[in-house]
């Protein structure tokens, strides 16, 4: 980045204070907050107004005042995502900054791990108990017992295997006993074998049997949405949560709803409902939904155009049926105006010094200059999103270019790709339809105006700009014989013109063209002048002396 034209980028953040000179969003901001301040019961409040006329700018402003728990949720930044989830953890989230409690803060982390589904409580019921086998095992455990005690209490000196006329009792009642275990094995065996059973199958084996009450908590990880009926239940707990020491209102706005698809933005309408049927007195959750106040920015116009492109099979939806729905959404609906920025001149020439603190002062001027002699009336104002973005792009492209294309054509230049939204290619059509070009803004175009402007749309040096944009519209009225355009271009152009013109037809080694071209030729330019016998027909009389010298 050259050190003459160092520049700060401009950030989009939304503004948080009034720069009209009417205070047209201070006003709005009081209204807003004065009606929220008085109201005891929470209402839905729609705050409409076309893209740009200032309404984040007022709910910017709306978050400073009050003791007012304040939640923002942007639909726009989270489509895709399982909004209902999302807008539950987010909300978790915000009421935990504004939390410092520790017990509270435990129990919504506690909850946002459930509802995020980290940890999944599961509850099984298993009773453990003794099989028969595990009882006639247990008996004969003890029988064994017995068994060894005898064993052990033989003097094993005496015993012999010959008979002596007499049996040692302890030795064999002993052996018997140790035995049991064995006994119960093989009578479950016989018994399993006589009733067919696979005597394999573990089960037949078992000691003990589960029949009991168990809770496990898992660690799980989930990106599922919450049905309505979860959404509105672990709202509600939430809600009791943050409310167990304090009541207080509660601000939600819900932001961007005319710029997500269309089925996510009826989804959000209908979440929308838990707020607004709670608030009604016979409903049990009267006290908890109470102070709840639902604040919605909105355009009506790109609102009505989604809807429409989501019914496009069904009936059109009209004004009446947006009416009907807004007065049943809303309690209260304010308009947001398109300001009239007496004094945004004051804002961009501080914009002007915080992007290029280190510029001459001459190159502020044209800058400033180009976005002041645009303007079509005196309504016609630029917002300030639309200032920095122009300011953005004139610094990028002043540093992107050589010094040979002047500060004041890069911001013209910016001002119809950026804030007009030209494309290039309307950009070039407009460079060569002079005539055409707005009275607002032909005051702007100096003789390397047009040249320069070729330069950037072609990303080339200056001296290239002009022949890529004329050569291609020269060719096209020569061989399509279109001698209005020829003419058009050579009035518009003039010496620009006529160079390019003696290049392409110096270039030219086909005699069929030349006769192809005369025509054209001939018809815009009726008089033969100095320019048509410099360019064309002395070039025409060197190629027929060439051939004839080459017969």
């Amino acid at each position: 980045m050259s050190e003459k034209y160092k520049f700060k980028i401009l950030r989009e953040e939304v503004e948080a204070k009034d720069f009209y000179e009417e205070q047209t969003h201070e006003k709005i901001k009081k209204s807003l907050f004065n009606l929220i301040q008085n109201e005891d019961e929470g209402i839905t409040i729609g705050l409409s107004g076309p893209w740009g006329s200032g309404k984040s700018t007022i709910i910017n402003l709306l978050k400073k005042e009050g003791d007012f728990l304040f939640f923002y949720f942007d639909a726009w930044a989270h489509e895709g995502d399982p909004l209902r989830r999302i807008f539950l953890e987010s909300f978790i989230n915000c009421c935990k900054e504004e939390e410092s409690n520790e017990d509270i803060l435990n129990k919504l982390e506690e909850k946002r791990a459930i509802i995020s589904r980290e940890k999944r409580i599961k509850k099984t019921e298993i009773k453990r108990s003794t099989t028969k086998l595990g009882l006639f095992l247990a008996v004969s455990t003890f029988i064994l017992s017995i068994g060894l005690a005898f064993l052990s209490s033989i003097n094993y000196e005496n015993l012999t295997s010959t008979y002596t006329g007499s049996i040692n009792l302890a030795f064999y009642t002993g052996v018997l006993f140790s035995l049991t275990p064995f006994f119960v094995l093989l009578i479950n065996y016989c018994h399993l074998k006589k009733n067919k059973k696979d005597v394999r199958d573990l089960n037949y084996w078992a000691f003990v049997q589960n029949n009991s009450n168990e809770t496990v908590i898992e660690d799980v990880s989930s990106d599922e949405e919450r049905s309505s009926i979860e959404f509105e239940r672990y709202f509600k707990e939430i809600l009791e949560i943050n409310n167990s020491i304090k009541k207080r209102k509660i601000i939600i706005v819900l932001d961007n709803l005319d710029r997500v698809d269309a089925e996510v933005s009826l989804k959000i309408w209908s979440t929308l409902q838990t707020f607004i049927q709670h608030k009604n007195p016979a409903s049990k959750d009267y006290e908890i939904f109470k102070f709840i106040f639902t604040v919605i920015p909105y355009d009506e116009e790109s609102l009505m155009k989604i809807w429409e492109s989501y019914k496009k099979d069904e009936e059109s939806i009209d004004n009446n049926f947006a009416k009907s729905f807004f007065d049943k959404s809303f309690q209260v609906r304010i308009d947001v105006p398109k300001p009239i920025v007496s004094n945004w001149l004051d804002f961009i020439d501080k914009m002007i010094e915080k992007a290029f603190e280190v510029w001459p002062e001459e190159e502020k001027r044209v800058i400033k200059e180009v976005i002041e002699k645009t303007r079509k009336n005196v309504l016609d104002n630029p917002k300030p999103r639309e200032i920095k973005t122009y300011l953005n792009q004139v610094g990028f492209l002043r540093n992107h270019f050589l010094e040979d294309i002047s500060t004041k054509n890069i911001a013209f230049y910016c001002f119809k790709r950026y804030l007009q939204g030209k494309s290039n290619e309307q950009i070039s059509d407009y460079l060569l339809q002079v005539e055409k070009i707005p009275v607002e803004e032909i005051n702007l175009i100096e003789d390397d105006t047009i040249q320069e402007i070729s330069a950037i749309v072609y990303g080339v040096a200056k001296d290239k700009g002009l022949q890529l944009l004329l050569s291609p519209k020269i060719m096209n009225a020569l061989n399509l014989n279109k001698p209005h355009e020829l003419k058009e271009l050579a009035i518009n152009h003039k010496n620009v013109f006529w160079s390019i013109f003696k290049k392409i037809i110096s270039d030219t080694s086909d005699f069929q063209k030349y006769l192809e071209y005369s025509t054209p030729i001939n018809i815009s330019f009726e008089e033969i002048n100095k320019d048509v016998e410099a360019n064309f027909i002395s070039l025409l009389v060197r190629y027929l002396d060439a051939i004839k010298q080459a017969d």
